[in-house]
């Protein structure tokens, strides 16, 4: 089975006394750069090859230890995997929550582990109005983005394909604007519309929900 491989955990914080191990994945600042037309916010998804159950941790600065202080069985590179059970969002601090076992060599037997996935993005579709360009729809979000005070964003066009009960949305393969921000933001409302586009989907998508696609968890 392919692994999911999940950002590089960040200042990790280990439960002496009451609980499993957590890890707080860091975000790849660097990612889909090219792609992108606005300036990066720092994403915890990125897109690769997954399986159903297995998740990989990514090397940490220090040596992982669960709260028993077992020894883990890490990969060559450093990493971690781990057996995922169940997933689930706290919408007070917008982050996912991954829990499973990881194996420890000590005691031949799984472990509890509990991954911590934060700074996911918020991704929203913009339709275009017929008639105006994507340079235009750019321009307005940027209006829309900032009265939301949202304090940065990235966009890119993409193609979709639209197959559904909306009147006003053409069905059929669309250029639609793409557009990420963090979920550190509130979501923008499901009935939005302006001038150069006629709807926004996207805007109801759990963080949680995000997560599983973007990694083919499901």
């Amino acid at each position: 089975d392919a692994s999911v491989k999940l950002e590089k955990p960040r200042n990790p914080v280990f439960d002496e006394e009451n609980g499993p191990a957590h890890f707080s994945p860091s975000q790849d600042e660097n990612s889909q750069n090219d792609e992108f037309d606005t300036p990066d916010i720092p994403s915890s998804m990125e897109d690769d090859q997954a399986s159903q159950k297995l998740l990989m941790i990514d090397p940490i600065s220090s040596s992982p230890h669960t709260s028993s202080r077992q020894t883990l069985a890490t990969q060559a590179d450093g990493s971690l995997l781990m057996y995922w059970l169940d997933a689930t969002e706290v919408h007070d601090n917008n982050k996912v929550y991954v829990f499973g076992k990881v194996f420890s060599p000590d005691t031949k037997q799984f472990s509890s582990c509990c991954v911590v996935i934060s700074d996911i993005m918020r991704s929203v579709f913009l339709v275009p109005r017929q008639g105006s360009s994507m340079d235009e729809l750019k321009a307005e979000f940027e209006d829309i983005r900032r009265r939301a005070k949202i304090d940065k964003a990235r966009s890119r066009v993409v193609k979709k394909h639209y197959a559904f009960e909306r009147e006003d949305v053409p069905s059929g393969d669309l250029e639609v604007l793409e557009v990420q921000y963090s979920s550190k933001y509130p979501r923008l409302p499901s009935d939005l519309t302006g001038r150069t586009f006629i709807h926004i989907f996207g805007t109801n998508k759990s963080l949680l929900e995000s997560f599983l696609l973007y990694k083919n968890l499901m």
